[in-house]
């Protein structure tokens, strides 16, 4: 009697049913692996972090770089000009590596930095690097953890995720809990992508959302880091947020963000840390 209850189909829309489950069945599970065997990388910023982590206290000068996205010419160039530089002995990137986080764009990345850099590269998350806006998979899988710690000698390195202009609530007790047992470095700098606050003070766009960026600044004051650095911003900007000192190094490839010469160039910063405060220096493209 239950028979009756079912849809009434064709031969023919029958056989296209079928042929549709089987095709499910036999070809998406080979679909998915050709896309995880495509893959440059894996858990490249853990991988990285090793390499960093055997090159003891002599590793203290390092550069620093961001938003390339689709221009690798430019990147590329920057690159090699870091590689060619003896005294730097790794590079942390402070994201936008990419333009629309798609996997064959994460491949001519992971490329240009193979064929023009032979030191440590570690990423920090920005926002042209989540697909389609906030899809974090690939992501996940290319970097491993998008955010991460680690010290050399004295020195405390502490890079974030704010590629959605705010920390998730993991993140914020991580990093509360970060700052709380690091207080006895000599110094501890910060890495993400979204200025805190903008420059302007005006244009919260292209900066964390004032209220978290109050929370944030507060919580990095009282807890004493050293330094800032940060990107999204195309282009050389230094000051202090509520008297914290910060740079935005937005100048590796990605179309500069104003005309004044004095803060909008392609560029990457070479940073020293031998005291409590970061020698840094501007590095144009050359």
């Amino acid at each position: 009697m239950m028979l009756r209850f079912l849809p009434r189909l064709s031969v023919k829309s029958l056989a296209i049913r079928i042929v549709a489950l089987w095709c499910l069945i036999f070809f998406q599970p080979a679909a998915l692996a050709k896309a995880a065997n495509n893959l440059p990388v894996r858990d490249w910023n853990l991988e990285n972090l090793e390499k960093i982590k055997t090159m003891g206290p002599k590793a203290l000068t390092f550069a620093v770089v961001g938003d390339n996205r689709e221009d690798l010419t430019v990147f590329s160039s920057l690159l090699k000009q870091i590689d060619t530089d003896p005294e730097v002995s790794f590079v942390i990137h402070v994201g936008d590596v990419v333009r629309d986080g798609q996997l064959e764009e994460y491949q001519k990345f992971f490329q240009v930095v193979k064929d023009n850099l032979r030191k440590p590269l570690l990423v920090a998350p920005g926002n042209h690097d989540l697909k389609e806006g906030r899809d974090r998979r690939l992501l996940r899988e290319l970097f491993g953890p998008s955010f991460l710690s680690f010290h050399i000698d004295r020195h405390y390195f502490i890079l974030l995720d704010n590629a959605e202009r705010y920390l998730d609530r993991g993140q914020w007790q991580w990093l509360t809990k970060e700052l709380e047992q690091t207080k006895p470095f000599q110094s501890r700098l910060v890495f993400l992508h979204y200025p805190i606050i903008h420059p302007s003070r005006k244009d919260s766009r292209h900066s964390l959302e004032e209220r978290e960026g109050r929370q944030l600044t507060g919580l990095l004051r009282l807890q004493g880091v050293t330094h800032i650095f940060a990107g999204h911003i195309h282009g050389y900007l230094t000051g202090q947020w509520d008297g914290i000192p910060y740079t935005i190094t937005g100048g590796g490839g990605a179309p500069l963000s104003g005309r004044d010469p004095n803060h909008y160039f392609f560029h990457y910063l070479k940073v020293s840390v031998q005291g409590k405060e970061p020698i840094i220096q501007v590095q144009r493209l050359k």
